[in-house]
């Protein structure tokens, strides 16, 4: 009778994970950097919840899962002036590779794209949200000038800022 209730449970974890990413990747709905940061913790969490509730043992946080979330806080707050993986290894006191190796391990993606995909997510919502000049954006997010700003958002977008600021107010 427990193992069914467990199960149950979990189904229904399941489905709610689902609909809260959902949510996270609906272009309609605009997160803030605080939201989108805690909403992928909170994901990350359940996920390792799950994955371990569903073996029947008690749920004990590996070093990789403690790495993660101790990544994800310095990201939250550095991301706007750091996106190398050293310098979130070197804060974490780890060699950049075996940061990568927990980080992997731990959410089934590398560092340097979570880094991107936090970086990207938040000047999406600054050139959304805001009316920041372009220029302004290049400084808060401490790029070496426009033409890399440009570079990195189409690279990850496959527009350019300008492009994706007036898409994004067309959708207004």
């Amino acid at each position: 009778m427990e193992n069914s209730f467990y199960r149950m449970e979990f189904r229904q974890l399941r489905e709610l994970v689902s609909e809260v990413a959902s949510l996270c990747d609906n272009p309609d709905i605009r997160l803030t950097a605080g939201e989108t940061g805690m909403a992928t913790r909170c994901l990350e969490l359940v996920k390792s919840i799950l994955q371990s509730g569903s073996s029947g043992s008690r749920h004990r946080i590996s070093r990789a899962e403690e790495v993660l979330d101790k990544f994800f806080c310095l990201l939250q707050d550095c991301h706007a002036q750091e996106r190398s993986v050293r310098f979130y290894a070197d804060k974490l006191c780890l060699s950049p590779k075996y940061f990568s190796k927990l980080i992997r391990n731990a959410s089934g993606r590398s560092a340097a794209d979570w880094i991107d995909t936090y970086v990207i997510q938040e000047v999406k919502n600054c050139l959304k949200s805001t009316d920041l000049s372009i220029k302004q954006i290049v400084s808060r997010f401490n790029f070496a000038d426009q033409p890399a700003f440009t570079k990195y958002v189409k690279a990850h977008t496959g527009l350019t800022p300008a492009q994706f600021r007036k898409g994004s107010s067309a959708d207004l």
